[in-house]
């Protein structure tokens, strides 16, 4: 029995990818051409990994790659007010808090960046707020399913994860979870090791009331 669900959120509750893509692109200006796919097919992971990877074949110093990271974040800061619940976020949550589910949100972005965004009414719809400071190890890992699941007092066969991205969906099916993947910022062969894979937040609430 299904007794929980967890969710991503860049991307997958919110439109944030677009910042954390402008944030990217300003912080490796002097060093790549990014573009969208750079970042959307890596994103859930941790700041410095991501950077450390596009710029695997860069000759830089450790200053410097905290630098960039630092410049990532001031410029994601700077945008995170604006960012907003993708429409149909708030009503699937609602319906699933009606029908007994325990709701976890379990994301890359750091507390700070993540409370800039989300309103004050909107805190209180999860029941466990994970974020990148509560982990030692970023998604693909399982940790920060695995550790939300903890705090939400369920097991991974009682739980389902909603992701949007490839190292997300390797996190949540690590931990042992069921996984809905929406591709709302990858193509659906880049998701193809969730269990289900929809288009829009829309169709999850049937696919979770079927289980």
């Amino acid at each position: 029995m299904i007794k929980a669900v967890i969710f991503d959120w860049d991307g997958t509750l919110a439109d944030s990818l677009k910042y954390h893509y402008a944030a990217y692109k300003v912080a490796l200006e002097p060093y790549m051409k990014l573009k969208p796919g750079d970042i959307y097919k890596r994103e859930g992971g941790k700041s410095m990994d991501i950077i450390s990877d596009l710029l695997r074949n860069v000759q830089i110093d450790e200053y410097e790659m905290k630098r960039i990271v630092e410049r990532k974040q001031k410029y994601y800061k700077y945008n995170a007010v604006s960012i907003r619940m993708l429409p149909g976020g708030r009503k699937l949550i609602e319906n699933l808090r009606k029908l007994n589910f325990k709701i976890g949100l379990a994301t890359g972005t750091h507390r700070e960046g993540l409370m800039m965004s989300l309103k004050e009414d909107e805190v209180g719809l999860f029941d466990y707020i994970l974020t990148a400071d509560e982990t030692k190890k970023a998604k693909p890992d399982p940790e920060p399913y695995i550790n939300c699941m903890k705090a939400l007092d369920v097991r991974p066969e009682e739980t389902v994860v909603i992701e949007n991205a490839p190292l997300g969906v390797e996190s949540a099916k690590s931990a042992g979870c069921l996984c809905v993947a929406i591709t709302s910022t990858v193509k659906k062969e880049d998701l193809k090791r969730a269990d289900f894979v929809v288009g829009s937040l829309d169709e999850v609430g049937d696919i979770i009331k079927s289980l």
